[in-house]
């Protein structure tokens, strides 16, 4: 299963990634994918009538878990059940860096994400991600059938995006900024 977390907006390419959902199905490729986020019923209708609702499913807007140890989180779970996470993103500058790309790193699954900035900060196409060409959905297909036929370097891609997304945790983040801070007040920038 592939996930993509993001409000419907152009920019965010999801016309793109059910692009490559038909292209991915008519290869045959099992592969399921969810869009998580506000959707709009008339792309909704599209993915309907292009014969895609079996392959894209759009869960809407997930409850935010309460604060209480063993809350229910259900976009945790989404994440941690999915083998990729897809940022299509469109827009050179649109984006910046995405903290569900994040979460779908640290929950274990595969990036496969658009070149743009924000993105190609933290993915390095090969090493803990694939990264492919925005508004390219047969790019974006094939890394995805590539990455179906070959489960170790999927596996091997999910584990390094994992380390990656463990960089930018709030413990180390602080640090950073605390020592920045400390730099900054001595005098040594």
């Amino acid at each position: 299963m592939a996930v993509s977390i993001g409000n419907y907006h152009p920019r965010k390419g999801h016309h793109v990634l059910v692009d490559a959902a038909a292209t991915t199905k008519a290869k045959g490729l099992r592969l399921g994918f969810i869009i998580v986020g506000d959707r709009s019923d008339q792309f909704c209708a599209e993915v309907e009538a292009r014969g895609l609702s079996d392959v894209v499913k759009f869960a809407g807007v997930l409850p935010v878990p309460g604060w209480q140890a063993g809350s229910p989180d259900p976009l945790a779970d989404l994440l941690v059940s999915s083998r990729y996470y897809i940022s299509s993103s469109m827009d050179e500058g649109a984006e910046g860096l995405s903290l569900a790309l994040l979460e779908g790193m640290a929950a274990h699954a595969c990036p496969v994400v658009t070149n743009i900035s924000g993105n190609r900060d933290v993915i390095h196409d090969g090493n803990n991600g694939r990264v492919v060409e925005p508004r390219n959905s047969g790019a974006l297909a094939d890394a995805l059938i590539a990455l179906e036929t070959d489960p170790a370097a999927t596996e091997r891609l999910a584990q390094e995006a994992r380390k990656t997304a463990g960089t930018y945790g709030w413990d180390v983040v602080a640090k950073r900024y605390l020592d920045l801070y400390k730099s900054l007040v001595e005098g040594n920038h």
